[in-house]
């Protein structure tokens, strides 16, 4: 939501950096639970789904965003573009268990 809302380039551009960071740390810890979870052939699968789900995300990632960015032109459509994953973001949130 920072990068949505930034004022300029730096704020974007750091608003993103933090959130690869972040997403690079979640992404450990999503393979270490599943490895944790599930065991035989529920791990594969539920290993292959969270690959299959990366590689659809990625493959339609960019399209998607540049199809938002044509269609609401350039500064409405990357805004939100970068708007996208925080409905998600909030829900995952809203559903992992609390750690204390």
């Amino acid at each position: 939501m920072a990068a949505a809302t930034g004022g300029g380039a730096g704020a974007v551009i750091t608003a993103r950096l933090v959130q690869g960071a972040a997403a690079g740390l979640v992404d450990a810890q999503v393979i270490g639970t599943l490895q944790d979870v599930f065991r035989g052939q529920g791990r594969c699968r539920a290993l292959g789904l969270c690959a299959v789900t990366a590689g659809v995300a990625t493959a339609l990632g960019s399209p998607l965003g540049g199809a938002l960015v044509a269609a609401l032109g350039l500064q409405l459509g990357w805004s939100f573009r970068l708007l996208v994953s925080a409905p998600g973001a909030m829900l995952t949130r809203s559903l992992a268990p609390e750690r204390r």
